[in-house]
């Protein structure tokens, strides 16, 4: 769920976003380690048991095979408390991920406060981290972003998806990332589940802009291919989302907030202002045990976090409280999964 390693959020323009094209992909099986190229997944409400009950199956295959049925795979397992579903949780899939500025992954735990580091990872790009988001079976998806403004005149900007094991940090591969053309490049991302009684999930993605306006959208679990759902309202967000569907932006438009969209048409669901919270330049979020999580530097310049926590569900009276105020990394980006709990939890 995250962004630039520096989360300033530098102002591209309009000029600037305009000049690049997603770079062409061949049609090599192996960029596809997830899933078959096939696209054509129908995600509506009716064949979303059927898809992700395939995925099951699929994952039941050898793991060497990189046509296995689908990109987003979950795995045998229960279903950690999240709601009722045919989607099951793999190993490292309940906790707080975080990602550190220093291409670090480490997990968080929120009952203890416990920060175990897991490893740094070194992707096959020249961009620069930018966000993060978990999945189902333990794997962190990881956007980066590329500006070469080696010639003014023809500026050119990439984003790109990484996957990479959080079990096996070390481990990263490239996806077949597939944004429409000059759009999504730089994003917040997050994995939601699709309702109450249906834990399969989707990822969802918050476009960065300097225009003022924001543009959310998902991305086909089988193609990779963007679909916009549409405009919101600020130009910058974080993302996290839950076992129950819902899907938050931590929006930082002069004062934080946190905002709730519906993942049908990105219509403003909830909106609850956080007075008083600085974002700094570097910030991330995670949804975990009916809370929000918020992880932000220190202070300005400190190059390392803070760990901030939002009692959503008032069990124990809401509001804000600061329960780290040193946290052991730099933490540009977090992720949960759709596994994680939607309770509090001892």
């Amino acid at each position: 769920m995250m962004l630039h390693s520096s989360k300033s959020w530098p102002a591209l323009g309009s000029m600037l976003l305009a000049a690049c094209a997603p770079t062409a992909r061949d049609d090599d099986p192996s960029r596809f380690p997830f899933g078959t190229e096939d696209g054509g997944a129908d995600t509506s409400g009716s064949n979303r048991d059927t898809d992700c009950a395939a995925d099951d199956d699929a994952a039941d295959s050898s793991a060497g095979e990189a046509d296995n049925g689908a990109l987003f795979d979950v795995g045998d397992g229960d279903n950690g408390g999240a709601p009722n579903g045919t989607c099951g949780c793999g190993e490292a899939s309940e906790g707080v991920y975080l990602l550190g500025a220093d291409a670090s992954l480490w997990r968080f735990d929120p009952p203890s406060l416990v920060f175990t580091p897991l490893g740094s990872f070194e992707c096959p790009t020249a961009g620069a981290i930018n966000s993060m988001a978990v999945d189902r079976q333990g794997r962190a998806w990881i956007n980066y972003v590329d500006i070469d403004l080696s010639d003014l005149f023809d500026p050119h900007v990439t984003g790109e998806l990484f996957v990479v094991d959080l079990a096996a940090p070390e481990l990263c591969t490239a996806s077949d990332y597939a944004p429409p053309d000059y759009r999504f490049v730089q994003v917040g991302m997050a994995f939601a589940s699709n309702g109450e009684q249906d834990s399969c999930d989707e990822l969802f993605l918050y476009e960065a802009t300097d225009s003022g306006a924001g543009a959310l959208g998902r991305i086909d679990r089988e193609t990779l291919l963007v679909s916009e759902l549409g405009e919101v309202d600020y130009a910058r967000a974080e993302l996290t989302g839950t076992g129950d569907g819902r899907l938050y932006a931590f929006v930082d438009d002069g004062e934080a907030r946190l905002v709730r969209y519906d993942t049908a048409d990105a219509n403003e669901l909830e909106n609850i202002p956080l007075p008083g919270f600085a974002t700094t330049s570097g910030f991330s979020f995670a949804f975990w045990g009916g809370d929000v999580w918020f992880f932000t530097e220190a202070s300005p310049g400190a190059g390392y976090s803070r760990v901030t926590r939002l009692d959503l569900d008032g069990s124990d009276g809401g509001g804000l409280t600061s329960v780290v105020d040193a946290a052991p990394g730099y933490f540009i980006g977090a992720g949960v999964s759709t596994c994680a709990p939607l309770e509090p939890v001892g």
